[in-house]
């Protein structure tokens, strides 16, 4: 498998977990952390992240999380191009 294609496999598992954590009742955007804590297919670590996070400045919370996200598909991007 190349890495163009891990890459692929790797978003689409994205947009499947995206998928169902969404709740029926809602119609568009991304689930809310009430939301998360109660889909029954959210990772337990999500929804533990989530309730430490809730406590914490929502500011701060955002900042943060959009650096690890860099971070985070930075190193995926690393661990694709080494596979590939």
């Amino acid at each position: 498998m190349t890495a163009h294609q891990e890459e692929l496999d790797a978003r689409r598992v994205e947009e499947e977990v995206t998928r169902r954590m969404k709740v029926s009742d809602r119609v568009a955007g991304p689930p809310t952390p009430e939301e998360i804590l109660r889909d029954p297919a959210a990772p337990f670590w999500a929804q533990d992240l989530v309730r430490v996070l809730l406590d914490k400045d929502p500011v701060d919370v955002v900042n943060t999380l959009e650096v690890l996200a860099v971070s985070f598909r930075a190193r995926l991007d690393c661990i694709l191009r080494e596979a590939g």
